[in-house]
């Protein structure tokens, strides 16, 4: 029974570890390159096609770029 244990134990540790090293790798680094240009693109659609020059009106980020920063939380 204590060696059962002990392996799930083990196992739990080791699949603890593999998250540590998913989420270390897949960690965005270039935050600020990334605002800068979705701001651009952005702004470039809006004077295309909204007559406005703003970086954040009309727009929306989705997917797992933004959740992470959630998880991340404000700075």
């Amino acid at each position: 029974m204590g060696h059962q244990r002990a392996q799930q134990r083990e196992a739990t540790i080791s699949r603890a570890d593999d998250f540590k090293t998913l989420f270390s790798n897949i960690a965005i680094d270039n935050e600020d390159t990334i605002a800068l240009r979705y701001g651009e693109v952005t702004r470039a659609c809006n004077l295309q096609f909204r007559d406005t020059d703003s970086r954040t009106a009309n727009s929306l980020q989705v997917g797992s770029y933004v959740w992470i920063g959630v998880q991340k939380g404000p700075r």
